[in-house]
């Protein structure tokens, strides 16, 4: 049994989650397994604007589109849908991803769940971006595909183009010989649900899904978030086992009894079957949406796993950090302070699932700004899931920042406080208003310039150092042991893996006794450097030449 303050190299984070399994299972008595037939998870994905959302408020009788910011669904809504006698009162679980470009790990999370992919493609758009990289997931996945082609209500003639159009990514309709289902609907008149909802059906009994009630249950958190009277909230899916009240779980960093089960309809139940959502109350924090929640038996245990957790994934952070940090020394390219310049941000959101989306498009901004050679990118100085309070704000003030806030509230703070301290603070309740902000701060005053970039021309190794009277400067003995070195190169200083000099011009560069504008690989010369610097023999020297790019 590994102990929490153990030596973290000897295991992984596969033997961390072996531990948890085996604990789990050793602990629980089981009999013989109760499979029982469970509802299908399906998740509804496509292209932005396609109708996925209108399509599902169609089939499940609710408006969720009407209370979604900006028409756009921005987190995983999931929906438990009843059907009538004529489909002997079979249940579905469907799952609504975003379609917008900066949901991709939302997207991701809801595939991750899934044992049907319902793939809506708008009859009047077809194939687009979304539209593949949801067949690139479910072909990943090996998951069955049916495709819901909408707004028939269009009266469009093309429709079949869309049936040989995605020939080429892999799905083949029942027409064109395959074993792909084709339904054609319209969310706004509701031609083609009946036909839908018996393809999902037909599908699913196919797959012969079945889970296991009989055993400590497991399941996927969708969304978490902090209520202000509740505490931390979770989404939850079950995917084996019955999930009780008063029953011990782990999830993710966290762990803590279950308090409350709470349905799709907001009623307080005792327990969650599997395959059907529900919230949970009673974790002691905020856990990553995509975490696994794990029944155990001792309440000591989860949080001994938790810890255990927790500390791993911090020494796995600090060694991404030390490596970046020595790739950032040694990177060629040559950039001076004042050249660059950061936008700070406080990022708070109201669950972590949004928090996610809104940093990975951040860092493709950074990352498209790199590319065009822009030294200007976006910081989070600090994010997290919550209202923004008297701690962001003075962070605000120290770090220079600006506070961006998706769908949450100040807490009490004066406002004469934040006008005296010239706090900015914008609220959002649509991702991409917050990120076309962002951009246009990152433009304001910003042009593209010339910069100096640095080219690693050649290695030398230190083999002497000669000390002279003046002590303005120091003349070592190398090698070339790669490369060349030239009279007027830029020069870094590597003891072992760490730079000690970096960007130093040297004054002069000699073989034997006469001056050199040039030293190849294989021969020895005298590096002559301004300002005095220490040395030891051993020590490797990197040389650069400077080159503009426009």
């Amino acid at each position: 049994m590994v102990r929490i303050n153990a030596n973290m190299d000897r295991y992984n984070e596969k033997d961390i989650e072996s531990e948890i399994i085996d604990y789990r299972n050793s602990t629980f008595r089981r009999n013989d397994k109760i499979l029982r037939v469970r509802p299908p998870i399906v998740s509804v994905m496509g292209h932005i604007d396609h109708g996925k959302t209108s399509l599902l408020d169609r089939i499940c009788s609710t408006n969720v589109l009407s209370k979604e910011t900006g028409g756009i669904t921005q987190t995983i809504n999931v929906h438990h849908f009843h059907a009538d006698k004529r489909y002997n009162e079979k249940a579905i679980t469907f799952l609504d991803t975003p379609g917008h470009s900066a949901f991709f790990n939302m997207r991701l999370r809801g595939i991750d769940m899934t044992d049907i992919v319902l793939l809506v493609i708008a009859i009047d758009d077809g194939i687009m971006q979304q539209t593949i990289e949801t067949i690139q997931y479910a072909k990943s996945f090996d998951i069955p595909v049916i495709v819901a082609v909408n707004k028939i209500d269009k009266k469009i003639s093309f429709n079949k183009d869309i049936e040989n159009y995605i020939l080429k990514y892999g799905v083949q309709s029942e027409r064109l010989g395959g074993e792909d289902q084709f339904v054609y609907v319209s969310a706004k008149t509701g031609e083609g649900i009946d036909n839908l909802l018996e393809a999902i059906l037909v599908q699913a009994e196919l797959m012969e899904l079945k889970a296991d009630r009989n055993c400590p249950a497991i399941g996927t958190i969708t969304e978490s978030f902090l209520d202000k009277r509740r505490g931390p909230v979770v989404n939850v899916i079950i995917r084996e086992g019955v999930l009780k009240i008063g029953q011990v779980i782990l999830c993710g960093f966290e762990y803590g009894k279950v308090k409350k089960i709470i349905d799709v309809n907001g009623k307080n139940v005792e327990e969650a079957l599997p395959c059907v959502p529900v919230q949970v109350l009673g974790l002691s924090d905020i856990p990553l949406a995509g975490d696994k929640l794990i029944v155990l038996k001792s309440e000591k245990k989860a949080k001994n796993f938790a810890t255990i957790r927790r500390a791993r994934s911090r020494e796995i952070e600090l060694d991404i950090q030390k490596s970046s940090i020595m790739q950032e020394n040694k990177k060629n390219f040559f950039k001076k302070d004042n050249e660059t310049t950061t936008l700070n941000i406080i990022l708070k959101t109201d669950t972590q699932g949004m928090m996610d989306a809104i940093q990975s498009s951040l860092d493709e901004i950074n990352r498209t700004y790199c590319r065009k050679n822009i030294q200007k990118y976006v910081k989070i100085i600090r994010c997290g899931v919550g209202q923004i309070n008297t701690n962001d704000v003075i962070l605000a003030i120290t770090s220079k920042s600006i506070i961006f806030g998706f769908n949450v509230q100040t807490e009490h703070i004066s406002k004469k406080f934040l006008v005296r301290n010239h706090i900015d603070i914008r609220y959002y309740s649509v991702i991409y208003k917050l990120l076309q902000d962002v951009e246009d701060e990152l433009r304001r005053n910003v042009t593209k310039k010339v910069y100096d970039r640095k080219v690693q021309i050649g290695t030398l190794n230190v083999q002497n150092i000669f000390h002279l009277k003046d002590h303005h400067s120091t003349i070592v003995g190398c090698m070339v042991v790669k490369g060349r070195i030239k009279k007027d190169s830029l020069i870094s200083i590597f003891r072992g893996e760490k730079m000690i000099f970096q960007d130093i011009q040297i004054d002069s560069l000699q073989r034997f006794q006469s001056k050199v504008n040039e030293v190849k690989e294989g021969d020895e010369c005298g590096v002559r450097i301004k300002p005095h610097v220490k040395l030891y023999i051993g020590d490797m020297i990197a040389a650069f030449e400077k080159k503009n790019d426009p």
